[in-house]
């Protein structure tokens, strides 16, 4: 997994690059603790640039859903395509995270 987190005033988006599987668990907790600390209003992962994601992925979008509820922010994936789009329908996700196409 590789990401870029933007800031623009009180939103920040983060872009995902690869895969986000597993073996990123630790690193996303620690991107979830950066974008906690900024206190956004709003955090979209864009996952234009995701081009796989496992069962492992989807827990850690949940976990970041979670922590924007404890936080007091909103969270939508944005973006997905391919592969990944279709393991987000399989996962029917869109019933608790917002996904915006």
């Amino acid at each position: 997994m590789r990401q870029t987190v933007i800031q623009r005033g009180d939103d920040v988006e983060i872009r995902f690059v690869g895969s986000l599987s597993m073996e990123d668990h630790g690193a996303f907790r620690a991107l979830l603790a950066d974008v906690s600390q900024r206190k956004p209003k709003h955090c979209a992962f864009d996952l234009r640039e995701l081009e796989s994601i496992d069962s492992a992925g989807i827990g850690m979008l949940l976990i970041a859903s979670e922590e924007a509820k404890k936080a007091s922010w909103t969270f939508s994936v944005n973006n997905p395509t391919g592969h990944v789009r279709r393991v987000l329908e399989l996962a029917d996700l869109s019933k608790i995270v917002t996904i915006r196409t």
